[in-house]
């Protein structure tokens, strides 16, 4: 799903779960009030709709696959400009079959969609496709080995791009990186042997989001810092009532830690108890009144991923995610009366 305003939402996805040449791609547009199907481009053989990003109200691109007459895969991509969808004529893969998972446009006329490609063995390759406004091309990757493939990207900058995805032959999850030159393969943080990330954002630093598991035991959600990290710390202002503040300062009494070891040791168990999985978001209200103490945290790198993720699962800024975890902390403790 993209959306560009509280009135214009586009959402991409297919009504049933066979393989794309027996279905047809489901697009859904949301005015503000209502979601609407929208007819767009006749497919013959089916097809299904996997990513979508819309820089504008009136620009949107969607990807995904579609059949043909021996129910083979290749990549589908389509453009919509305000007014109507039309089919855009993708990279010419060299006879390769292949799909799109993901897609980030920062411009409509800068875009990169990810996914995979196959020949004529069923060897797989991760798929890169580039958008400049005019024509889409497939640039080669460095370091990819086959039986491996990309499932979303995410654009930092024209000089800055993170993709990730499965590598099912090596250790670790795979991950490419664009520095405005060429694209390469960087190092997998996945702590997993096999591992996959779906999802990347990367709003300062990147962050991605998937399962791995080891032999014989349950897929486990995981987040993973990925591409280049910053080496500096952040700080992180939080305001708090005197009453928090006093119950703050219990909680560092009762446990030896300083204010701030409270706060980060609170949001991490917040993010253990969460699991990281795919909750449905529950937004959390807590309100700020009477006179306020002001505390200034540090965070690091690592620390601010795991406190991004917490705070997109509560819905809450930063600062509000810590405050809402210290109060978790503390009724766990049993030294409040919530």
């Amino acid at each position: 799903i993209s959306c560009t305003s509280t009135t214009m939402c586009v959402a991409v996805g297919s009504p049933d779960s066979t393989l794309a040449f027996n279905t047809h791609p489901l697009l859904l547009v949301w005015n503000g009030s209502a979601w609407a199907i929208v007819a767009h481009a006749n497919l013959p053989f089916g097809g299904e709709l996997l990513g979508v990003t819309c820089s504008t109200s009136a620009s949107c691109i969607v990807v995904g696959a579609t059949g043909d007459a021996s129910s083979l895969d290749h990549p589908l991509i389509e453009k919509y400009d305000g007014s109507s969808w039309t089919t855009s004529t993708g990279a010419n893969l060299g006879g390769r079959f292949g799909v799109l998972r993901g897609i980030s446009c920062p411009t409509h006329t800068s875009c990169v969609a990810v996914g995979a490609s196959s020949d004529a063995s069923g060897t797989g390759f991760p798929l890169v496709e580039t958008w400049d406004g005019t024509t889409w091309t497939a640039p080669t990757l460095t370091g990819t080995v086959p039986n491996n493939g990309l499932d979303s990207v995410a654009c930092g900058s024209p000089t800055s791009r993170v993709a990730v995805g499965l590598d099912a032959m090596t250790p670790g999850s795979l991950v490419m990186t664009w520095d405005g030159i060429s694209w390469t393969r960087a190092t997998s943080a996945s702590p997993s042997a096999l591992s996959e990330l779906f999802g990347v954002a990367c709003p300062s630093t990147c962050v991605a989001v998937g399962f791995g598991r080891v032999p014989s035991s349950l897929p486990q959600p995981i987040v993973a810092l990925v591409g280049a990290q910053p080496s500096t710390t952040r700080t992180i202002a939080a305001s708090w009532t005197t009453a928090e503040a006093t119950r703050l300062a219990q909680v560092a009494t009762y446990l030896g830690q300083t204010p701030d070891q409270v706060q980060q040791s609170a949001v991490y168990l917040t993010s253990f108890l969460l699991g990281f999985a795919a909750h449905t978001p529950v937004p959390q209200t807590l309100p700020l009144a009477g006179s306020a103490v002001a505390y200034t945290t540090t965070w690091t790198a690592a620390q601010l991923s795991v406190l991004g993720a917490t705070s997109s699962v509560v819905v809450l800024n930063d600062s509000e995610t810590t405050r809402w975890s210290v109060y978790l902390l503390e009724f766990l403790l049993g030294l409040g009366g919530h």
